[in-house]
């Protein structure tokens, strides 16, 4: 019988690199064609952080939860900052971005996978 584990083992762990993985192709298959439409870009960042979601619930990584953040802007040759933070633990939880960008928009999504004792 399996006691209580504090670790997920090996095989159970989010690793950043399934993680970029799959910002880069949501990304890429939601934005290719895009333009920044004020009245739209809500529902476009809704519909990019649940199909982050989705495919991130498909990895099946047991007691992961998981905080998807996507912020949209214009691409006017402007900077811009995005900035989170989060008290975890480095040798279970992480944390993976992605910036898209195309002629008319960047996209910043952000990953964060934190282990649930």
């Amino acid at each position: 019988m399996d006691g209580f584990v504090l670790r997920p083992n090996i095989q159970e762990k989010f690793r950043s690199t399934m993680g970029k993985k799959i910002l880069q192709e949501v990304c890429q298959e939601l934005l290719h064609d895009k333009t920044f439409e004020i009245a739209t870009i809500e529902d476009s960042s809704v519909a990019i952080s649940e199909a982050i979601r989705d495919r991130l619930k498909e990895l099946n990584l047991p007691r992961y939860k998981y905080i998807v953040k996507v912020v949209i802007a214009e691409q006017r040759g402007q900077g811009m900052n995005v900035t989170a933070s989060c008290m975890w633990d480095p040798d279970t939880d992480s944390a993976v971005n992605h910036l898209y960008t195309n002629n008319h928009l960047y996209c910043e999504a952000i990953i964060f996978a934190v282990f649930n004792y």
